[in-house]
């Protein structure tokens, strides 16, 4: 599996020159050609690589229809439920209305990824996109809670649909989801002459 290096990116490490990278214990949903959810994780040795190998962790039931294509998400949740669409999949997920603040990188789990493949090998794309703020101050900040200019849903249910490999994923939030994102920074100490980086 490796992730899209393009404009934006995803997963929880950013190396130094700024490129998403698997880090340790990283586990994703896989469907292997069927809606029966199956757990992998990275092997040690691809840490802080955006290449790497999985091995099994654990593996659903298997069911009666199969697809022609193996469909995977990152971050693992057994919650996250797929099922084949008129053209391709969809995926039912949730985005969390939190998360952690991490230095210099995204906290765990931050921004979803998805891929499809007729084989075992897997280009992962983001789904969303990322905010980046670099403040000064004097402030100690608790949080940051980011909001639309219109009252648009950032967070909760949604459906992410995969329509071809290689395609782009597009997603739909459902109506009762949360029009904000909180990132909890638990009294980070701002710099007047240097800028922290959320």
């Amino acid at each position: 599996a490796k992730i899209e290096q393009e404009d934006a990116a995803t997963k929880t490490v950013l190396d130094p020159t700024n490129n998403v990278c698997w880090c340790e214990e990283d586990q994703i949903v896989a469907f292997m050609k069927t809606s029966s959810v199956s757990c992998y994780q990275i092997k040690e040795a691809y840490v802080g690589s955006d290449q790497g190998y999985f091995s099994e962790v654990s593996s659903g039931e298997s069911d009666k229809e199969e697809w022609k294509e193996n469909v995977v998400y990152y971050p693992y949740s057994e919650a996250v439920k797929c099922e084949k669409a008129e053209t391709g999949y969809n995926l039912q997920i949730d985005l969390p209305s939190k998360q952690t603040y991490t230095a210099d990188s995204f906290g765990n789990h931050a921004f979803p990824m998805a891929a499809e493949s007729k084989d075992n090998n897997f280009t992962f794309k983001n789904i969303c996109g990322g905010v980046k703020l670099q403040l000064k101050g004097s402030q100690s900040l608790q949080s940051i809670r980011i909001e639309g200019k219109n009252g648009e849903i950032l967070s909760g249910g949604a459906t992410v649909t995969l329509d071809g490999i290689g395609a782009v994923p597009s997603i739909a939030m459902e109506a009762e989801g949360s029009t904000s994102v909180i990132l909890e920074c638990n009294a980070i100490q701002l710099k007047e002459d240097v800028a922290t980086t959320f």
